[in-house]
C-alpha cells in the first residue's frame, strides 16, 4: 500500500472511529437509569408503548397508559417503560390523541424505536445514534477530501457535550435526553451539510458515480426530512440549501444544481405536506400533526423582564388556567390564558376547551394575539426579539458548556480518546483543490448558523433547547484551536526551512 493511498484510508477511518466513540460515551451514561424523560412521557411514549401492547393506532395513546405515566411515582424513563410493558398501566380502551403539542413525529420515533429495539427507554437512543450512524457514513463515503473534517470535529463536539451539564445535567437529562424529540436537531446537520457540499461538488465522472452519489443524498435527505418531522425547527435550516444553490451556479451547471436542489426538496415538501397528512388524518384534521408554532412564540414573550405589557393582563383573564392570569415569565400557561380568553370560548365548558388545546383553532387563536401584542408595543417587541432573545440564548448556550463537577470515569476517558483521534485526523493535511473554496465554506457555515437562529428568536432558549447552539459553539471553538495551532506551526516550519535554505555565513 502506497504512503498516498494509507494517508487516505486513515483519513476515512478516524471518522467512523469518532462515531464509535461518540456512541460508547453517549450509551456509557445510561441517561435513562438517571432520570424521568419527563417531555417523552406526556404523549410519546404513552402513545407507542400503547400501539405497541394494546394495538392502537399511531400517534394514538390509551388514556390508561397516559394515566399511568403521569401518577406513577418511579424515579427513572427506564424503570417506568418497564414497569408498563409488565402490566402496571392498564388499558381502558379510551384511546386519545396525546395533548402535548409536538405532533406526530415524536411518537412514531419512539414506536420505531420500540418496534426495533424492543420497548425499553433506552431504545431511544439506539435509533438516534443509529439514524446519525448512518448519516455520518453516507458523509464519509460521499466525501473523501477536505470537507471530511466536519464529521470527525462535530462528532468530538458531541462527545465533549456529554461531560457538560448542557447534555447530561440533570435538568437536560429529564427534558431532552439524547433519543429524545429535542435531540433531533443535532440529527439534521450532517445531512444538511452533505446536501450543500453536494451542490458545490463537480460533475460526476460516470453515470455509476452520479447513481451513488444521488443515493447517498437521498439518504441524507431522508434523515434529514426524519429529523424535521420529529422536532420541525430544523426546517428553518433549509434556506442554507438555497444559499448554496447561489453559490454553486457561479461554476456550476444549472441544470446540475437545480436537479440537485429542486428534486430532494420537492421530496420532502410531498413527504411532509403530502403523505404524512395522508397517514395520520385524525392528527392532520385536529391540527395536531407538527410542532406548534404560535404558542412557542406568544409565550416568548415571557424571556421580556417588562411583561406583562400594560393591559395583556387585563385583555386575556383566564381564571380556568391553575395559573388564574398572564404570568411574569415565559410560561405555556400564558398561551392557555389567550385560548380560553378567546370570544369563541367564552359560553363553551372548559372540558370542550382543553380538549383543543394545541389543534388548528388554538394556533389560529395565538397568531392573533402574537401579532396584537406586536402591534400595540412595537418597541418593547423589538426589545424581546433583537435584544432579551438573543441574550438568553448567549447565556443558555455558557450555562451547557459548563463541565461538570463529577464526570464519569468511562465517559471522561473516552473523550480524551476522542481527543487524540481528532488531533491525529487533524494533523494529517487534506488532498488540496477538491474541497469548497475558504469563501464558499465560510458562506454556508454562516448561512447554516444564521437560519438556525431563527427557532430561538421565535420561542425562546435553554439549554434542553438549544443543544445544537452549544453543539456549534464547540464546533467553532475546535475548529479555532486547530486553525490556530497549524497556523503556529507552519510559520515554524516555514522559519526552520528558510534557516536551512539560507544558512548564517560564518
Amino acid at each position: 500500500m502506497s504512503r498516498l493511498s494509507a494517508k487516505a484510508w486513515l483519513r476515512s477511518s478516524l471518522p467512523i472511529a469518532c462515531f464509535a466513540v461518540f456512541a460508547l460515551a453517549a450509551a456509557s451514561l445510561h441517561q435513562e437509569e438517571i432520570s424521568r424523560f419527563v417531555v417523552e412521557e406526556e404523549g410519546p411514549i404513552p402513545a407507542a408503548l400503547s400501539h405497541l401492547l394494546f394495538g392502537a393506532p399511531l400517534g394514538f395513546a390509551d388514556a390508561g397508559m397516559l394515566q399511568y405515566f403521569k401518577m406513577s411515582k418511579v424515579r427513572t424513563a427506564d424503570e417506568a417503560v418497564e414497569r408498563a410493558v409488565q402490566g402496571e398501566a392498564v388499558p381502558t380502551h379510551d384511546l386519545q390523541m396525546p395533548i402535548d403539542g409536538v405532533g406526530i413525529g415524536p411518537p412514531l420515533a419512539d414506536t420505531i424505536a420500540f418496534a426495533l429495539f424492543g420497548p425499553h427507554a433506552r431504545s431511544l437512543l439506539w435509533l438516534f445514534l443509529a439514524l446519525l450512524g448512518v448519516s455520518a457514513g453516507g458523509y464519509v463515503l460521499r466525501f473523501r477530501n477536505e470537507r471530511l473534517w466536519v464529521t470527525p470535529v462535530f462528532l468530538a463536539a458531541l462527545t465533549f457535550l456529554l461531560l457538560t451539564f448542557g447534555m447530561e445535567g440533570p435538568r437536560a437529562v429529564a427534558e431532552a435526553p439524547l433519543g429524545g424529540e429535542r435531540s433531533y436537531i443535532l440529527l439534521a446537520i450532517l445531512p444538511m451539510l452533505h446536501w450543500c457540499f453536494e451542490l458545490m461538488s463537480g460533475k460526476s465522472r460516470s453515470r455509476r458515480e452520479a447513481l451513488f452519489k444521488g443515493l447517498l443524498l437521498g439518504v441524507q435527505v431522508t434523515i434529514l426530512g426524519f429529523a424535521i418531522l420529529v422536532r420541525y425547527s430544523p426546517i428553518c435550516l433549509i434556506p442554507t440549501v438555497l444559499v448554496s444553490a447561489l453559490l454553486a451556479l457561479r461554476s456550476g451547471s444549472a441544470k446540475r444544481v437545480a436537479v440537485l436542489c429542486l428534486v430532494p426538496l420537492a421530496g420532502l415538501v410531498i413527504a411532509l405536506y403530502g403523505v404524512v397528512p395522508l397517514s395520520f388524518p385524525a392528527q392532520a384534521e385536529s391540527g395536531r400533526l407538527q410542532s406548534l408554532i404560535w404558542h412557542r412564540a406568544f409565550a416568548g414573550y415571557g424571556v421580556n423582564p417588562e411583561w406583562p405589557f400594560p393591559g395583556v393582563v387585563e385583555q386575556y383573564p383566564c381564571p380556568q388556567v391553575p395559573q388564574g392570569g398572564i404570568v411574569h415569565r415565559g410560561a405555556d400557561s400564558n398561551a392557555h390564558c389567550v385560548w380560553f380568553a378567546a370570544p369563541m370560548n367564552q359560553a363553551r365548558p372548559a372540558s370542550e376547551v382543553w380538549a383543543e388545546l394545541y389543534g388548528t383553532r388554538y394556533e389560529a387563536v395565538l397568531r392573533d394575539a402574537f401579532f396584537d401584542v406586536a402591534v400595540r408595543y412595537p418597541g418593547k417587541t423589538l426589545a424581546t426579539f433583537l435584544y432579551y432573545k438573543p441574550l438568553m440564548m448567549v447565556n443558555a448556550t455558557e450555562s451547557s458548556l459548563i463541565p461538570r463537577p463529577a464526570m464519569p470515569m468511562d465517559v471522561a476517558a473516552l473523550a480524551v480518546l476522542q481527543f487524540v483521534l481528532l488531533a491525529v485526523f487533524l494533523a494529517i493535511e487534506p488532498a488540496y483543490g477538491r474541497g469548497v473554496s475558504p469563501r464558499a465554506g465560510i458562506t454556508i457555515v454562516t448561512a447554516l448558523v444564521f437560519f438556525a437562529f431563527i427557532p430561538h428568536l421565535l420561542a425562546w432558549t435553554n439549554p434542553a433547547t438549544g443543544q445544537e447552539l452549544a453543539a456549534g459553539a464547540m464546533c467553532g471553538a475546535i475548529v479555532g484551536v486547530w486553525l490556530g495551532c497549524r497556523t503556529v506551526l507552519r510559520a515554524i516550519w516555514s522559519a526552520n526551512e528558510d534557516g536551512r535554505s539560507n544558512p548564517r555565513p560564518p
